[in-house]
């Protein structure tokens, strides 16, 4: 076996059964999974935690885990400690795959064993609420959606690849634990509303000067939206928070941007107007606007 899927689970019973139904019926069956899952007790929810055991029983490539831990970065980092093969890839709960996503994964590896990190396509599965016609496809790379086209691409802003996101993506067992794995400092906390993320880029960068790293379409999941985020609320709630992660993950691309002081009042009557001319437009400067003021650089 030569990776192993991982899920990070909490209290999302449904969509993580989902998955595993997915995983189940792969055409390709040689890899493991490692489902760590945080609070199955805490939420009243024993579903799931029954329903794999019965897995598990008949199926020695899946491993359970309930472990208590902080937040999402601790999760993975458990699961990269138990992680037995030389790949280990990171799929969310709220993804579901076609049959041939692990072969096509299992290709990949394969055919390049030089590249420490791939990440794929994540494509919005609009299943449970209508797309809203004012969401772009910038709105779409907020929600963790993204697609680069269908070619090969190495991972960096100049080639057109500026993130992979953790939904989908795979690294070399052994990079994971030379770079120090996720920092515990980002990502998603456990019984919280905060949305700090940037753990994900924020390892990519400790590895892209010394590592090979790309984006495969091949390799591609599709992921739920859920209906709490087709709104202009959670969007602006969201690039508040990236505000807050990029500054704990010392990600200044804002800092060069030119002055924007007149948008960014234009926009600052927007929202306490309800005026919305330009969607793209108002989340850039709330997130331009937050970020100044949390580190100090408006006064």
């Amino acid at each position: 076996m030569n990776f192993t899927l991982c899920i990070c689970t909490r209290g999302n019973s449904n969509f993580c059964k989902n998955i595993i139904n997915c995983i189940l019926n792969q055409n390709f069956k040689d890899f493991k999974v490692i489902i760590q899952e945080k609070n199955h007790y805490n939420n009243g929810d024993n579903t799931l935690y029954s329903d794999l055991e019965k897995i598990i029983k008949k199926d020695n490539r899946f491993l359970f885990v309930h472990e208590e831990c902080g937040g999402l970065s601790e999760s993975r980092n458990i699961c990269i400690n138990l992680c037995e093969t030389d790949y280990i890839h990171f799929l969310d709960d709220d993804v579901w795959i076609h049959e041939d996503f692990c072969e096509r994964l299992n290709y990949f590896l394969v055919n390049n064993p030089d590249v420490s990190c791939v990440g794929g396509k994540v494509l919005p599965d609009w299943s449970l609420v209508k797309r809203p016609d004012w969401i772009t496809n910038n709105c779409l790379m907020l929600l963790s959606m993204i697609n680069y086209g269908e070619e090969e691409k190495k991972f960096g802003a100049n080639n057109g690849v500026p993130v992979l996101v953790g939904a989908n993506i795979c690294f070399k067992k052994n990079k994971l634990v030379e770079y120090g794995k996720f920092s515990t400092n980002l990502g998603r906390k456990a019984d919280t509303n905060s949305l700090i993320g940037n753990e994900e880029y924020d390892l990519l960068l400790r590895m892209e000067t010394k590592e090979k790293i790309m984006y495969s379409p091949d390799i591609a999941v599709m992921h739920f939206v859920k209906p709490d985020r087709a709104n202009i609320e959670w969007f602006i709630k969201r690039v508040s928070w990236q505000s807050v992660s990029d500054i704990m993950s010392g990600n200044s691309w804002i800092d060069n941007q030119p002055n924007r002081s007149a948008m960014i009042k234009r926009s600052s009557l927007s929202i306490a107007n309800g005026v919305l001319n330009n969607i793209d437009d108002l989340l850039y400067n709330v997130q331009y606007l937050t970020y100044q003021l949390l580190s100090g650089k408006i006064k």
